[in-house]
């Protein structure tokens, strides 16, 4: 009897035919993503786990000084005070975008950081979204206000590899001075930049975002796009009309959609992620090495894959190498000599004729005992998922009720994002315990 009602509660999926619809707004507290973040908001879209092929725009969004915090829960609510958290937050964030006749669902991520962070942190930052989330690199956006706004010009100016990442980006009275080589960097790069500014702003000078836009279209090879600065005009250092979805509605401001994030969908990268059908490639922790699995279908004239690692996601070591098998093929590398703290990994995939391109980044800290998490928090249908690093076999995993009576239990096994289907329950508060030799952790949920 015992084994009916397990069976009944929970359904474990080989296969990541997942069916939670309803788009999620999921405090992330006390998750480290870089040496200056432990939080941040994170905002999915209806239908993100319904195709485990699919692959989102992505927006990040850095708010100010005063929305500063160290990550945890009582502090990351300051992050809902602008951009498309406070959008979210207040329920008119509309969840899809249509451009040029697509139609786009962005991942917004909004994090926390404990102080002005610099490009360097936040591309570490970066690394970890992408390699935790289902980006479409193509298509990776950011914007700021204020503090955040003085990080996309550090961020795009930095180096050519910084601002090749980013599809698009919206500083927004970016306390940053204007500096004319970087500027040249952003135009080299064709980023398009489209500033937004407060005019007058007694805080931060609006003549600034102004110089910027004026730096970068008189580069010796100006942008295509040309940079855009619209200047609202009111007195103020708030900038809510900039990130309103009617900003630009009767297109007062001169730029193509009807709000910056429409304007950033009109453009994207051109990166060929890898030459084959990459069906998996994940990361885990065993014992101290850190062991890549990777699948492919429809390999054609591939040489073979080079591993590469790295300490912070930007200048790649190549640690070994693995022969292609021709057709399709399940590979496997153990790196036993492991970088002691943040290892972020990728698979650089080489055709016969020399060709090079990449797959997406993995991330594993080995100055941690390892992450685990529950997605999403707040369970509005009946699939929720373990977020895991650690390599789990017949862990034993125990569903309790806010009393601590035990609801159900089985054991589960993998690693990464391991889906599980509840049946119908009563609404309220529940914990999941997953345990043995390497594991002890519990976490809570709610049924809404």
């Amino acid at each position: 009897m015992f084994k009916q009602v397990v069976a009944a509660f929970f359904c474990p999926l080989l296969i990541c035919s997942l069916s939670l619809k309803a788009q999620t707004h999921t405090p992330k507290a006390n998750v480290t993503t870089c040496s200056m973040s432990n939080g941040y908001y994170e905002y999915l879209p209806e239908g993100y786990w319904n195709n485990p092929s699919q692959k989102f725009p992505m927006i990040i969004f850095v708010p100010g000084a005063a929305e500063c915090g160290n990550g945890t829960a009582a502090d990351l609510v300051r992050v809902l005070m602008h951009g498309p958290a406070s959008l979210i937050n207040s329920g008119t964030w509309p969840g899809s975008f249509t451009v040029s006749g697509n139609t786009y669902k962005p991942i917004v991520i909004t994090p926390q950081f404990t102080n002005q962070p610099s490009a360097s942190v936040f591309n570490t930052m970066l690394d970890y979204m992408v390699s935790h989330y289902k980006v479409d690199i193509n298509r990776i956006y950011i914007s700021g206000y204020s503090m955040g706004g003085s990080l996309c010009w550090s961020y795009g100016g930095s180096n050519s590899t910084f601002a090749g990442r980013i599809a698009a980006m919206v500083p927004g009275a970016g306390a940053y001075s204007p500096n004319s080589g970087m500027a040249n960097t952003m135009a080299t790069a064709n980023l398009p930049v489209l500033a937004i500014h407060d005019n007058p702003d007694p805080s931060v000078p609006t003549q600034w975002s102004v110089t910027w836009v004026n730096y970068i279209n008189s580069a010796p090879v100006p942008p295509n796009p040309l940079a855009k600065v619209a200047l609202i005009q009111i007195t103020g250092h708030d900038l809510t009309e900039g990130w309103s979805l009617n900003f630009n509605n009767n297109n007062q401001y001169n730029f193509p959609g009807k709000n910056v994030w429409e304007w950033m969908l009109h453009y994207s990268r051109n990166y060929n992620v890898v030459p084959v059908t990459l069906v998996s490639f994940n990361a885990h922790k065993q014992n101290n090495t850190a062991v890549l699995n990777w699948q492919t279908q429809n390999e054609v004239n591939i040489n073979g894959y080079e591993i590469q690692r790295s300490s912070h996601g930007t200048s790649w070591q190549t640690i070994g190498f693995v022969q292609s098998n021709g057709n399709y093929g399940q590979y496997s590398f153990t790196d036993a000599s492991i970088i002691n703290g943040k290892n972020f990994y990728r698979i650089k995939i080489i055709d016969n004729s020399s060709t090079q391109s990449y797959s997406r980044i993995q991330f594993l800290d080995f100055s941690k005992k390892g992450y685990f998490e529950l997605t999403p928090n707040l369970v509005t249908g009946n699939t929720l998922h373990i977020s895991t690093d650690y390599q789990l076999k017949n862990a034993r995993l125990t569903v309790l009720n806010a009393l601590g009576q035990m609801v159900a239990q089985q054991n589960i096994s993998g690693t990464g994002l391991i889906p599980l289907t509840l049946s119908p329950i009563s609404r309220g508060l529940y914990f999941i315990e997953v345990k043995n030799k390497e594991i002890d952790e519990k976490r809570k949920f709610l049924i809404n």
